[in-house]
């Protein structure tokens, strides 16, 4: 790349943030698994895509008609409204929420860095403090640093019969010294993101 369009200082800091960055460009020039064609290729697991099931999607979207404008053109910034009323209904069917969720309390991005990234500049300041339950996602930390400029305070639930236990959360949020905290809560396997101000 020319010296004179080189990226900005911020964004080459932040290609430089730890070994989990590092990791994710590397594995990306592995060979992914096929069971035929490469046997010892590698399962990623990292993230939330699942490329074990990539012939199976391919087969099934060429199975179902899909309306090609709504495919092909700009959708609601949030999510469709069938998107948020399944997911909705999901969320109400198995999780048993003590209030019925509605698809107006749900936001759709496309992806968890995205999701995470916005709810970070939203609800929070530079310099402000993130508190998250441990083990947890991995790029969380990446997430929340990289352009938010956010403060990770990890709470470890090792040993810990609930790993909400409010009691370790409040020690941690004392324990710092941010003008504001926001509590993060999401499933480690596939994200699915909460914040609440604290």
């Amino acid at each position: 790349m020319s010296a004179h369009f080189q990226p900005s200082e911020r964004a080459q800091a932040a290609s430089q943030q730890g070994p989990a960055w590092a990791l994710m460009q590397k594995v990306k020039t592995l060979p992914k698994y096929h069971p035929e064609k490469v046997p010892h290729g590698v399962v990623n697991l990292s993230g939330a895509l699942n490329s074990l099931m990539e012939h199976w999607m391919a087969f099934r979207i060429g199975q179902e008609m899909f309306p090609m404008s709504e495919c092909l053109s700009y959708g609601p910034l949030t999510g469709s409204e069938d998107l948020l009323n399944a997911a909705a209904g999901l969320f109400n069917r198995f999780f048993n929420p003590s209030e019925p969720v509605r698809a107006q309390n749900i936001l759709a991005a496309n992806g968890v860095t995205s999701l995470m990234d916005m709810m970070a500049w939203t609800l929070c300041d530079p310099g402000d403090g993130v508190l998250y339950p441990t083990p947890n996602f991995y790029m969380l930390d990446y997430n929340m640093t990289a352009r938010a400029g956010l403060k990770t305070i990890p709470v470890s639930t090792t040993g810990l019969t609930d790993p909400f236990e409010h009691e370790r959360l409040i020690k941690a949020y004392i324990a710092v010294c941010f003008s504001s905290v926001t509590l993060q809560i999401h499933k480690v396997d596939a994200p699915l993101v909460e914040r609440l101000r604290v």
